[in-house]
């Protein structure tokens, strides 16, 4: 007999029902030209056992329903009325409409900013407290300021060397960095700085009497370094290695002079990579610094010391600002 039209499924054997419909099987399957049964590969996904909580339709809320009850009230009363529309307008945007969450995409976990920039600058939420410069240093003469200066707030870095009373060698440096206490109990990290500056120099050395040897250099450098710091002394080492970027180097030698040199530099890419401890303290930060050495002496051999009528110009600085470091691991 022919089976049932009304329970057969088109595309089904004779005699197969809707319930062994040959698509809702799970069976191999043979190609037209070979007869030969497909494989059936793998699902790349794996299968998890799981279910929603409940179905997708909306559940009417409790205060929904009764407002529903009192605008399908045929009170007569318009005030009642348009009071209970007004209701119900009200709790339809409620509950059925929900503000959207806004849009915050965290700080990045390497980019660290100064103290006190404005966050906007760089990110679309503000950074952890601990993201921020924290530490600012410069030299100092007999603990009293010398020039130089340096802001963990600004990120403004100045570091001025004066040799121009010619009684020593001279060195001037501002830095400004960042904490970091790793939680991992050896981690490494690749610390890179923002960059921009300006460094200027003057060679001026026209003595008004003989001499018999003079020579100067000049050097200007800015570092990228970490030091680990003493949770009982406070005393900061300097860890191997640091990264270095030369702004000025040059040799002058017996009498002479020239005009002010005025370079300026802007890069991203000053970096050096540091192994770290789990739960040791430690700073990382941009340090600039500016150095004028000399040997100057007299006919007889004798350390030359200034006379009046002298003409001697010896100076170095460097202004710089560190926009952000990123530590990297």
């Amino acid at each position: 007999m022919d089976p049932d039209p009304e329970h057969s499924v088109p595309g089904s054997a004779p005699g197969e029902s809707a319930g062994t419909h040959r698509q809702n099987r799970r069976e191999p399957t043979e190609t037209a030209a070979t007869g030969k049964t497909e494989p059936r590969q793998p699902s790349a996904v794996d299968s998890e056992v799981s279910a929603p909580a409940g179905p997708i339709s909306f559940v009417r809320r409790r205060e929904i329903e009764a407002i529903h009850r009192e605008i399908e009230v045929d009170s007569g009363d318009i005030d009642r009325t348009l009071t209970g529309v007004k209701q119900y307008r009200q709790a339809l945007f409620d509950n059925y409409f929900r503000p959207k969450s806004p849009f915050v995409v965290s700080w990045p976990e390497d980019l660290y900013i100064p103290a006190a920039a404005d966050y906007r600058s760089y990110w679309s939420s503000p950074p952890p407290d601990d993201h921020r410069y924290r530490y600012h240093w410069a030299n100092a003469w007999d603990g009293e300021p010398d020039g130089s200066d340096a802001s963990e707030k600004t990120g403004q870095l100045f570091s001025w060397v004066n040799a121009t009373p010619m009684d020593g060698g001279y060195i001037g440096f501002a830095g400004t960095g960042v904490t970091r206490v790793p939680r991992a109990s050896l981690s490494s990290v690749t610390a890179t700085a923002a960059v921009e500056l300006v460094a200027e120099s003057r060679w001026w050395f026209l003595p008004a009497g003989p001499i018999g040897y003079a020579a100067f250099s000049y050097r200007g450098t800015a570092y990228i370094a970490g030091w680990e710091i003493d949770p009982v002394t406070g005393a900061w080492e300097l860890l191997s290695p640091f990264g270095s970027r030369t702004l000025f180097a040059f040799d002058e030698s017996g009498r002479g002079g020239s005009a002010i040199s005025s370079q300026r530099h802007s890069f991203t890419d000053l970096s050096t990579t540091l192994q770290l401890r789990g739960g040791h303290t430690y700073a990382i930060g941009v340090a600039l610094e500016a150095q004028i050495s000399f040997e100057c002496r007299d006919r007889s051999g004798a350390a030359y010391v200034r006379q009046a009528g002298d003409d001697v110009k010896l100076w170095a600085s460097i202004a710089g600002i560190v926009p952000s470091i990123t530590l990297d691991t």
